[in-house]
């Protein structure tokens, strides 16, 4: 028997709309705490949370190239390029023109990049667990499931097209709430 499934009621509306309750406000809000913290604590490896993203691509792929990092992070070419400028100032990566063809620039991590990119992990995972301390764990369980959650439905409407009726422009959006964050990768 087909099981016929009503929509949800939408959990915002216009009126009950409000800062202290938008969640895109109240990730950014964590989401910048997060970042200030792993940045103090990773400086002392000359490294920047939004420079820890291209190095662990890097540790994990061992070599690519800007475009197609950029692809595979989703971020903007120019502003990875200033990320991967900066790690090469510290030895963490080099760049390498290929053989096949002298137009394409191989990104390799360097031994150094290596050793600094096994240390972070340890790092950001005690940042993260100062920030869940004294949530029940059974709690904690449920916000990362819910988290998962809104991250494959964010994947979905990124594939989908937005039905005009249902959201406003990104534009309009923003000027109307402070609602929807973006991404700083420098």
């Amino acid at each position: 028997m087909l099981e016929i499934q009503t929509p949800q009621p939408d959990f915002y509306t216009a009126q009950s709309l409000n800062e202290g309750q938008c969640m895109g406000s109240m990730m950014k809000k964590v989401l910048n705490a997060i970042s200030s913290q792993v940045d103090t604590q990773l400086e002392a490896f000359g490294l920047t949370y939004a420079q820890w993203f291209p190095l662990k691509h890097l540790s994990l792929k061992g070599s690519t190239t800007a475009l197609s990092m950029a692809k595979e992070l989703a971020v903007d070419a120019g502003a990875l390029t200033r990320a991967l400028d900066r790690l090469e100032a510290k030895d963490f990566i080099s760049r390498l023109r290929s053989n096949e063809d002298r137009r394409v620039i191989q990104i390799q991590i360097t031994g150094k990049g290596q050793h600094v990119a096994k240390q972070v992990p340890q790092i950001l995972a005690q940042v993260l667990n100062t920030y869940l301390q004294g949530i029940e764990p059974k709690r904690r369980a449920q916000f990362i499931e819910t988290l998962s959650e809104l991250a494959n439905r964010a994947e979905q409407i990124k594939a989908e097209p937005i039905a005009k009726d249902r959201l406003k422009s990104t534009h309009e959006l923003n000027q109307s709430i402070d609602c929807i964050t973006s991404s700083n990768f420098s």
